[in-house]
C-alpha cells in the first residue's frame, strides 16, 4: 500500500513539475537563435535531441543544405501519429523596436512570456515534449507510435525541412494522423491555403521626366493595375468552411532617377489559393482583371506565376471530433474550425492522404516585435496535446 501511495505521490509531482520543465523548454528555445535566413543553426535540434533522448525516447537528426530536422520517436503498434513543429523564427527586426525584452532574451511580464518564438512556435513545441514526455512515461499500457518532426526551414517554404523529409519519414511509419502545432488560437484548423507569388512586369518607353509626351509611363501602367487588382474577386471555394482566396500586392519597384521616366515597372503579388484553384486558372483570372483595367498581355505587362504551396483540406470526422472534445476539454468552449491564415508543413503530410489537423496557441503576435503568449496558455496547450494523445492511443 505504501509503494502505491508512493508511486501516485510520485506521478502527481511529476505532473505538477510539468508545467515547470514545459515553460523551461519553451525559455531554453527563445534564448537560442535560430533565425531563418540563415536557418543553419545546430544548438536548438541539440539541446532537444539531449532532452528527449534522456526521456526514453529515439532520436535522430536529419540535414538537408545545412539545415538540421529532429525526429523523436516512441515506437509501438497502431495508430502511428506525427506531430509537426518548427524551429525556426523570422527574423526580428531592429532590436530597438523591442521595448519589452531583447527578442532572444526570454522574459515573463504580468504573465506573459516574451521573446521572438514564444508565438510561432518555440512554445507549442516545448508544450508537444511535455505531452510526449508524459506519454513516453507511461508506454507499457499506451498502444500506438508518436514521432515528433521538429523541422527546419519551416519559415523560407520547407525546401530545407518538411518539402524533402516528410514523404521519407511516413514511408517508414505509415502515419494514420497528423497534428501540427502552428499557432490557431486554440482554434481547429481543419486545412490551409495554398500559396502563389507573382510578378508583374509593366512596359513603358523611358524619356526624359520634362518631355513625358515623348515616353510611356510604365508607372501609370501600374497604378491603374494595383487598383484593378485589388478589387479582383476569386470564385469562393465549394466548401463554405474554407477562407476565401485572396491577392496582395507586396512590393513595387520603377525607375532610378528623378527625372527620367522608366522603361519598366514591377509589382509583387501574394495570392492564398483554394483547392479548387490552379495556376492555369489563377493566370486566367488576373489576364481577365488587367484586360479590364485597359492593359494589353505582351504589349503592357508580362505576368509571371509560382506556385508555392499546395491547399490541403482534411474531411476526416472522427479525427476532427477526437480534436475539437480534446480542446473543449481544456479551454471550456468548443473550438471553431477554420481554414486560414498562411501555409505550414502540415501540408507535406496531407499531400500523403494523411488526415492533417492544427491545434495550438494565440497566435495575435507572430512575425511581430515583442512576441509572447500567455504562459496559462502554455500549459492549457501541454494538456491538450496530452488528451489529443491519450484518446488517440487508448487500448482498444
Amino acid at each position: 500500500m505504501t509503494g502505491m501511495l508512493s508511486f501516485a505521490l510520485a506521478n502527481a509531482m511529476m505532473n505538477r513539475m510539468t508545467d515547470d520543465a514545459v515553460l523551461k523548454i519553451a525559455q531554453e528555445l527563445i534564448a537560442i537563435d535560430t533565425t531563418n535566413p540563415p536557418g543553419t543553426q545546430p544548438q536548438a535540434v541539440e539541446y532537444l535531441s539531449r532532452f528527449l533522448a534522456g526521456h526514453g525516447m529515439t532520436c535522430w537528426t536529419e540535414t538537408v543544405s545545412g539545415a538540421p530536422s529532429l525526429f523523436a520517436a516512441m515506437e509501438g503498434n497502431e495508430p502511428a501519429v506525427c506531430w509537426i513543429g518548427h524551429w525556426d523564427v523570422v527574423p526580428p527586426g531592429p532590436p530597438e523596436s523591442w521595448t519589452v525584452t531583447a527578442p532572444f532574451t526570454p522574459l515573463i511580464r504580468d504573465g506573459m512570456l516574451y521573446g521572438r518564438g514564444a508565438c510561432d512556435m518555440k512554445t507549442g513545441i516545448a508544450a508537444a515534449i511535455g505531452a510526449a514526455v508524459e506519454l513516453a512515461a507511461h508506454t507499457r499500457r499506451r498502444p500506438g507510435t508518436l514521432v515528433l518532426a521538429i523541422l527546419a526551414d519551416e519559415e523560407n517554404g520547407g525546401r530545407r525541412g518538411g518539402a524533402p523529409l516528410l514523404q521519407n519519414l511516413h514511408r517508414r511509419f505509415r502515419f494514420d494522423y497528423g497534428l501540427v502545432g502552428e499557432p490557431t488560437g486554440f482554434d481547429l484548423k481543419i486545412g490551409r491555403r495554398g500559396a502563389c507569388w507573382g510578378r508583374i512586369h509593366f512596359k513603358g518607353i523611358q524619356a526624359h521626366g520634362a518631355r513625358p509626351e515623348e515616353g510611356d509611363n510604365p508607372i501609370l501602367k501600374l497604378a491603374g493595375a494595383v487598383t484593378a487588382l485589388s478589387r479582383t474577386t476569386f470564385t469562393r471555394d465549394i466548401r463554405t468552411d474554407f477562407a476565401d482566396p485572396t491577392l496582395s500586392v507586396t512590393t513595387a519597384h520603377a525607375g532610378d532617377k528623378d527625372n527620367v521616366i522608366p522603361n519598366r515597372a514591377t509589382i509583387g503579388i501574394d495570392i492564398r489559393t483554394t483547392p479548387s484553384q490552379s495556376l492555369q486558372s489563377l493566370q486566367t483570372d488576373l489576364h481577365r482583371t488587367l484586360r479590364e483595367a485597359g492593359l494589353a498581355r505582351n504589349t503592357d505587362y508580362q505576368l509571371e506565376l509560382s506556385w508555392l504551396a499546395d491547399p490541403y483540406y482534411t474531411v476526416h470526422e472522427p479525427y476532427i471530433r477526437l480534436c475539437s472534445e480534446s480542446i473543449e476539454s481544456v479551454t471550456g468552449r468548443t473550438p471553431r474550425k477554420c481554414v486560414q491564415g498562411g501555409t505550414s508543413d502540415g501540408r507535406f503530410l496531407a499531400s500523403l492522404g494523411v488526415p492533417v489537423l492544427e491545434i495550438g496557441l494565440e497566435n495575435t503576435t507572430l512575425h511581430k516585435v515583442n512576441e509572447s503568449c500567455c504562459v496559462e496558455s502554455l500549459f492549457k496547450l501541454k494538456r491538450i496535446y496530452s488528451a489529443v494523445f491519450n484518446r488517440l492511443f487508448q487500448p482498444s
